[in-house]
C-alpha cells in the first residue's frame, strides 16, 4: 500500500478515494472517461480537498448544513446519482458511492449517508482497496456516532486503528491524521458510553501523534475537550477545566468556520461546568480563589458562549448555554426566574427532537427544585432525565440524575 511523507509532515494513504483519475484505472474493465469527468466535478462540488474536515459527522454539523454548501451538495447528489445508472469500472463506482454518501451527509441525512457508505464499505471490500476501507470505516464510525449509535460507532473506528497499524506499524501508522481522527471519534463514543478508561486510552494515543510536527492546533484542542469532559465525568473538575481552557485558546486562535465556532462555544460551556463544580465544591463563606474565582471564570465564558449560539444559529447550544447560565445565577444566589428559563428550554429541546438538551433542562430542573426542597418534584425530574438518557443510550448525560436518584433512595432505607 503507497503512503507517502515528507519532511516536517504526517504520513498520508495514497486513497482511491481522493484521486479522481489514476492511470491504472483505465485500465479496469468498464472504465468510462465519462464518469470520470463527472466524478472530478462532483469531487469539486464537495468541497473535498484530501484535508477532511475532522468530525465532520458531529451530531451538530449534520443537523446545520452551511447554506452555501446545500445547492453544492444537492448537485452532486443528483450527478452522482444519475451516474450510478451508467456503465463504469469497479473503482468509478466505489468513488460515487463515496460521493453520494458525503452527499447526503452535507445535506443533513446522515441515514442514508449511512446505508450509502455501507455500500461502498462493501465495494472497497470486494476490490480489494484497503486505504478506501480505512477511510470509509472511519466515516461510518463517524456517522454511528453522531446518530447515537456508540458501540457500532466505536467498532468501526476501533476498525480504522488496526487497518492504519498493519498498513504502516504500532507507531507510524499509514495515515497520521485519519488516525487521530479516528481515535478521537472513538474516545467520543467510548465516554458517551461511560466507558472511561478505554476512552483515555483513545486520547493519550491521539495525543501522541497529534504533537508530532507540524502539529494540528484544532485537532489538539478536540482532545483537549475531551479531556476535560473526562477529567470531569470522573470527580476530577480542576484538571477538565484547565484542559478546556487550553482547547478554548486554540479555537479561538485558528478556528475560522462555523464548525469551529460551535466547538468553541462547547468548549466555553464545560469550561463555565468545571469553573461552577469547583465553586459548589466550595465553602460560600470563602472569598478570593476559592469560590469567586471561579464563579468570574464562569460567567464570561457562558456570555461568549451564548453569543456564538447567536451568530450562528444554534438554538441547541444556547438552550444549553441557558441552562449553566441558570445554574450559575443560582450559585451566586440571584433572584432570577430559573425555572422558566429551563421549562422554555425544554420545549425547546422537543421542537428540535434534542434527546441530548432535554436530558440536560430535566437534570437542571431537578437541581432548581431540590434547591427550593420540593424533593418529590425534583426526584421526578432526575428519574425523568435518567430515564431520557437510556432510551436515547446517552447514560453519561443522565448520570447526574441517577446519582441523584440513588442518593435519595439510600436515604430512605
Amino acid at each position: 500500500m503507497n503512503t507517502f511523507k515528507t519532511r516536517g509532515t504526517w504520513r498520508q494513504l495514497e486513497s482511491s478515494l481522493r484521486t479522481s483519475l489514476h492511470p491504472h484505472w483505465e485500465e479496469e474493465e468498464g472504465y468510462s472517461p465519462l464518469v470520470a469527468d463527472e466524478l472530478r466535478q462532483i469531487l469539486a462540488l464537495l468541497r473535498y480537498d484530501h484535508e477532511r474536515d475532522f468530525f465532520r459527522a458531529d451530531r451538530e454539523r449534520a443537523l446545520h448544513p452551511y447554506p452555501q454548501e446545500h445547492d453544492a451538495s444537492l448537485q452532486a447528489y443528483e450527478r452522482a446519482l444519475a451516474c450510478l445508472n451508467r456503465p463504469q469500472s469497479p473503482h468509478q463506482r466505489l468513488q460515487l458511492y463515496y460521493a453520494l454518501g458525503l452527499a447526503y451527509l452535507h445535506l443533513g441525512d446522515s441515514k442514508f449517508a449511512q446505508a450509502t457508505v455501507d455500500t461502498a464499505l462493501d465495494l472497497a471490500d470486494h476490490l480489494p482497496d484497503l486505504a478506501a476501507t480505512a477511510e470509509l470505516q472511519y466515516l461510518a464510525g463517524s456517522l454511528a456516532c453522531s446518530r447515537g449509535d456508540y458501540k457500532p460507532g466505536a467498532d468501526y473506528l476501533s476498525s480504522v486503528r488496526a487497518l492504519l497499524i498493519h498498513l504502516g506499524d504500532e507507531d507510524d501508522p499509514a495515515d497520521t491524521a485519519l488516525m487521530i481522527d479516528a481515535l478521537t471519534t472513538n474516545a467520543l463514543c467510548l465516554y458517551a458510553m461511560q466507558a472511561y478508561p478505554a476512552a483515555w486510552a483513545a486520547v493519550d494515543a491521539a495525543r501522541l501523534l497529534v504533537a508530532r510536527p507540524p502539529g494540528h492546533q484544532l485537532r489538539a484542542g478536540s482532545l483537549a475537550l475531551l479531556a476535560g469532559l473526562l477529567h470531569r465525568w470522573t470527580g476530577d473538575p480542576a484538571r477538565g477545566l484547565q484542559e478546556v481552557m487550553a482547547g478554548a485558546e486554540a479555537y479561538a486562535e485558528w478556528g475560522v468556520t462555523r464548525v469551529h465556532k460551535l466547538y468553541l462555544a462547547r468548549l466555553q460551556r464545560v469550561t463555565a461546568e468545571c469553573a461552577l463544580d469547583l465553586a459548589e465544591g466550595s465553602s460560600a463563606r470563602l472569598t478570593g480563589f476559592g469560590r469567586d474565582a471561579y464563579l468570574g471564570i464562569a460567567r464570561p465564558s457562558i456570555e461568549q458562549a451564548l453569543v456564538i449560539a447567536k451568530d450562528t444559529s444554534d438554538l441547541s447550544g444556547e438552550g444549553m448555554a441557558l441552562l449553566v447560565q441558570a445554574r450559575e445565577e443560582r450559585l451566586r444566589g440571584q433572584q432570577t426566574d430559573r425555572l422558566t428559563t429551563i421549562h422554555s428550554v425544554l420545549d425547546c429541546a422537543d421542537h428540535l427532537d434534542d434527546p441530548a438538551l432535554a436530558i440536560l433542562a430535566h437534570t437542571a430542573r431537578g437541581q432548581e427544585l431540590a434547591e427550593r426542597n420540593e424533593r418529590e418534584a425534583a426526584l421526578d425530574a432526575f428519574q425523568t432525565a435518567d430515564d431520557v438518557s437510556l432510551q436515547y443510550r446517552l447514560p453519561v448525560l443522565g448520570a447526574e440524575g441517577r446519582r441523584a436518584v440513588a442518593e435519595a433512595r439510600e436515604q430512605d432505607l
